[in-house]
């Protein structure tokens, strides 16, 4: 028999501002456009504070079509493409990572990229037709994502641009 809790038969818990809700929040919002990282003390800020990050904050998936989940080993890539037909929103956590977001507004590199700390939890949207990658910068620790797209991929198809930078 499963016997099923509700928020008030446990002291101090509140799922109305607990940090799984907000970021299920996030994640599940029509109206999303932003991205937090919520660090050890789960203080909420928005990376549009940050000069040259402003477009890691617009454009995330509006529902959740296809919906993955991975893992990025030590020095392990993932990404490092562009879908000309879909938003996609991610969640990354687990180990000092790299996501970096095609952006021409940053002058020389064309993109932004931000460091999620091993102890941290990003919420970080990539627009259609901005290319994206998450990059484990961790020696030890494997990094883990979901990633929420607002539409159905076809990889054979050529609304896909793979291989975007030569460095990674």
């Amino acid at each position: 028999m499963t016997t099923v809790m509700e928020e008030e038969d446990i002291p101090g818990f509140s799922l109305i501002d607990h940090p799984i809700k907000r970021l299920l929040d996030v994640c599940t919002s029509r109206h999303h456009q932003g991205a937090w990282f919520i660090s050890e003390k789960l203080n909420v800020a928005q990376l549009e504070s940050e000069p040259g990050h402003q477009r890691l904050a617009h454009g995330g998936a509006v529902n959740c079509a296809s919906v993955h989940v991975g893992e990025i080993r030590p020095g392990g890539m993932r990404g490092n493409h562009r879908h000309h037909g879909c938003n996609e929103t991610f969640i990354i956590w687990g180990a000092k990572t790299a996501f970096r977001l095609e952006n021409h507004q940053v002058p020389e590199k064309g993109y932004a990229e931000v460091i999620i700390g091993a102890n941290e939890v990003a919420v970080a949207a990539s627009p259609s037709g901005t290319a994206h990658a998450l990059i484990n910068i961790d020696p030890i620790r494997t990094a883990f994502f979901m990633g929420c797209q607002d539409s159905i991929i076809n990889y054979n198809s050529s609304a896909t641009d793979f291989k975007v930078w030569k460095d990674l």
